[in-house]
């Protein structure tokens, strides 16, 4: 439990801990803050509640169920501008996506038909007194026996 009796301030005096910096062990709590000087302004869509942010409420859609949302980016963005990005964001992640999903069933149909090779094509032809291959054969034998039942 932390509380003002073992609570201290950190040698370096960014952070507060329970234990010391130097002696870390199972258990100990260190809370520190980062403030982003540099950063003057910043864009955010959420919810005020209360005079807190949370994440907005999304409707479900589709096929697709209701979640919540929240995002937040440096700078004085207008709304329809930061869509815009978030949408461009999401619309590269969904083609990478697709992209790798082809290449996967791709692979995944090769992998489960490394014979489909061996079949000859139609238009490959043999010499006349040469021998065909032995899937040939099989083939041609599976095609004459079918013709004549």
């Amino acid at each position: 439990m932390v509380n003002t009796t073992n609570l201290q301030v950190a040698a370096d005096g960014n952070a507060l801990e329970t234990c010391s910096s130097s002696m870390p062990r199972l258990g100990c709590v260190m809370l520190s803050y980062q403030v982003s000087k540099d950063a003057i302004m910043f864009s955010v869509i959420a919810d005020i509640t209360a005079g807190q942010l949370s994440p907005k409420e999304t409707p479900s859609s589709w096929s697709c169920s209701g979640s919540t949302f929240g995002e937040s980016r440096e700078g004085n963005i207008a709304k329809d501008k930061m869509l815009a990005q978030l949408a461009s964001a999401n619309s590269t992640a969904t083609w990478n996506l697709r992209i790798i999903g082809i290449l996967g069933a791709w692979l995944a149909v090769y992998c489960i038909f490394p014979s489909a090779a061996a079949v000859p094509r139609a238009s490959r032809r043999t010499r006349p007194g040469a021998s065909a291959s032995p899937a040939s054969e099989g083939l041609q034998a599976a095609i004459a026996t079918s013709h004549w039942e």
